[in-house]
Protein backbone atom coordinates (compact mmCIF):
# COMPACT_ATOMS: atom_id res chain seq x y z
CA UNK A 1 0.00 0.00 0.00
CA UNK A 2 2.78 2.31 1.00
CA UNK A 3 4.56 1.44 -2.15
CA UNK A 4 1.13 2.37 -3.88
CA UNK A 5 0.71 5.71 -2.25
CA UNK A 6 4.61 7.06 -2.87
CA UNK A 7 4.01 5.82 -6.84
CA UNK A 8 1.19 7.96 -6.85
CA UNK A 9 2.69 11.29 -5.46
CA UNK A 10 6.17 11.17 -7.29
CA UNK A 11 3.78 10.96 -10.60
CA UNK A 12 1.81 13.64 -9.45
CA UNK A 13 4.74 15.67 -9.04
CA UNK A 14 6.39 14.53 -12.22
CA UNK A 15 3.16 15.67 -14.00
CA UNK A 16 3.17 19.22 -11.90
CA UNK A 17 6.53 19.90 -13.28
CA UNK A 18 6.17 19.07 -16.70
CA UNK A 19 3.06 20.87 -16.72
CA UNK A 20 4.71 24.61 -16.20
CA UNK A 21 3.47 25.50 -19.63
CA UNK A 22 0.57 24.72 -20.96
CA UNK A 23 -0.33 24.31 -24.87
CA UNK A 24 -4.10 24.15 -26.11
CA UNK A 25 -5.93 24.48 -29.26
CA UNK A 26 -2.87 24.15 -31.72
CA UNK A 27 -4.70 24.28 -35.32
CA UNK A 28 -3.07 25.24 -38.50
CA UNK A 29 -4.02 26.90 -41.76
CA UNK A 30 -4.15 24.20 -44.60
CA UNK A 31 -1.80 25.45 -46.83
CA UNK A 32 -3.16 27.01 -50.12
CA UNK A 33 -2.80 25.14 -53.37
CA UNK A 34 0.48 26.00 -54.98
CA UNK A 35 2.22 27.61 -51.92
CA UNK A 36 4.74 25.96 -49.57
CA UNK A 37 3.84 27.72 -46.64
CA UNK A 38 1.16 28.17 -43.72
CA UNK A 39 0.55 29.61 -40.44
CA UNK A 40 -0.17 28.08 -37.07
CA UNK A 41 -1.90 29.30 -33.40
CA UNK A 42 -2.35 28.02 -30.45
CA UNK A 43 -3.24 29.30 -26.74
CA UNK A 44 -0.06 29.22 -24.34
CA UNK A 45 -0.47 29.09 -20.76
CA UNK A 46 2.34 29.82 -17.84
CA UNK A 47 1.15 28.28 -14.60
CA UNK A 48 4.41 29.23 -13.11
CA UNK A 49 5.08 32.60 -11.10
CA UNK A 50 7.73 33.22 -13.94
CA UNK A 51 7.43 35.09 -16.80
CA UNK A 52 8.92 32.76 -19.91
CA UNK A 53 9.37 32.85 -23.29
CA UNK A 54 8.59 31.13 -26.29
CA UNK A 55 11.62 30.97 -28.35
CA UNK A 56 11.34 28.09 -31.14
CA UNK A 57 8.69 25.94 -32.57
CA UNK A 58 9.20 22.81 -34.26
CA UNK A 59 6.94 21.34 -36.67
CA UNK A 60 7.04 18.10 -38.28
CA UNK A 61 7.71 18.25 -42.32
CA UNK A 62 8.17 21.98 -42.16
CA UNK A 63 11.91 23.32 -42.71
CA UNK A 64 11.57 26.41 -41.41
CA UNK A 65 8.90 27.63 -38.65
CA UNK A 66 9.67 31.52 -37.77
CA UNK A 67 7.54 33.54 -34.57
CA UNK A 68 5.92 36.31 -36.19
CA UNK A 69 3.29 39.40 -35.10
CA UNK A 70 1.47 41.72 -37.35
CA UNK A 71 1.69 45.29 -36.50
CA UNK A 72 -0.04 48.53 -37.87
CA UNK A 73 2.75 51.04 -39.65
CA UNK A 74 1.30 53.98 -41.61
CA UNK A 75 -2.26 52.61 -42.03
CA UNK A 76 -0.87 49.46 -43.27
CA UNK A 77 -1.40 45.67 -41.20
CA UNK A 78 2.70 44.50 -41.81
CA UNK A 79 4.01 41.03 -40.54
CA UNK A 80 7.56 40.77 -38.95
CA UNK A 81 9.33 38.40 -37.06
CA UNK A 82 9.97 38.53 -33.84
CA UNK A 83 13.13 36.56 -31.67
CA UNK A 84 10.25 35.28 -28.78
CA UNK A 85 6.80 35.94 -27.45
CA UNK A 86 6.88 37.32 -24.11
CA UNK A 87 4.46 34.96 -21.70
CA UNK A 88 4.18 36.23 -18.15
CA UNK A 89 3.79 34.65 -14.84
CA UNK A 90 0.61 33.19 -15.17
CA UNK A 91 -0.29 34.58 -17.98
CA UNK A 92 -2.24 33.77 -21.20
CA UNK A 93 -1.09 34.18 -24.44
CA UNK A 94 -3.03 33.60 -27.45
CA UNK A 95 -1.22 32.91 -30.88
CA UNK A 96 -4.18 33.79 -33.09
CA UNK A 97 -4.71 35.00 -36.70
CA UNK A 98 -4.40 38.85 -36.87
CA UNK A 99 -1.33 38.96 -34.14
CA UNK A 100 1.15 36.42 -32.29
CA UNK A 101 1.31 33.29 -34.31
CA UNK A 102 3.97 30.72 -36.00
CA UNK A 103 4.68 30.61 -40.00
CA UNK A 104 5.25 28.17 -41.55
CA UNK A 105 8.05 28.08 -44.55
CA UNK A 106 9.46 24.72 -46.75
CA UNK A 107 6.34 22.21 -46.17
CA UNK A 108 7.64 19.13 -47.23
CA UNK A 109 4.38 18.41 -48.64
CA UNK A 110 0.85 20.85 -48.55
CA UNK A 111 -1.21 20.94 -45.30
CA UNK A 112 -4.64 18.93 -45.67
CA UNK A 113 -7.40 20.14 -43.49
CA UNK A 114 -8.80 17.29 -41.47
CA UNK A 115 -4.52 15.61 -40.53
CA UNK A 116 -2.47 16.10 -37.54
CA UNK A 117 0.72 18.01 -37.32
CA UNK A 118 3.27 17.34 -34.87
CA UNK A 119 4.27 20.66 -33.17
CA UNK A 120 6.80 21.20 -30.04
CA UNK A 121 7.03 24.41 -28.50
CA UNK A 122 10.47 25.67 -26.75
CA UNK A 123 10.55 28.26 -24.08
CA UNK A 124 13.59 30.23 -22.70
CA UNK A 125 13.11 28.03 -19.15
CA UNK A 126 14.47 24.81 -20.66
CA UNK A 127 10.81 23.72 -21.24
CA UNK A 128 9.96 21.55 -24.28
CA UNK A 129 5.92 21.13 -24.77
CA UNK A 130 4.57 18.75 -27.22
CA UNK A 131 1.04 19.01 -28.56
CA UNK A 132 -0.62 17.82 -31.93
CA UNK A 133 -2.09 20.82 -34.04
CA UNK A 134 -5.29 20.14 -36.44
CA UNK A 135 -5.39 21.62 -40.18
CA UNK A 136 -8.42 23.20 -40.59
CA UNK A 137 -9.22 25.31 -43.63
CA UNK A 138 -10.16 28.60 -41.91
CA UNK A 139 -13.23 29.53 -43.88
CA UNK A 140 -14.91 26.09 -43.29
CA UNK A 141 -13.90 26.51 -39.79
CA UNK A 142 -15.54 30.15 -40.11
CA UNK A 143 -19.01 28.48 -41.43
CA UNK A 144 -18.99 25.72 -39.43
CA UNK A 145 -19.13 28.51 -36.34
CA UNK A 146 -21.46 30.46 -37.87
CA UNK A 147 -24.64 27.25 -38.12
CA UNK A 148 -24.21 26.59 -34.56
Amino acid sequence: MKNGFMFALLAFFTQVAVAEIQVTEAWAKESIPGTNTSALFATLYNTTRKPTELVKVVVEGVDKAELHTHNEQDGMMQMRRVDAIDIGARATVALAPGGFHVMLFQLKAPLKAGTDLAVEFHFSNGEQVAAVAKVVNPHQAGEHQHHH
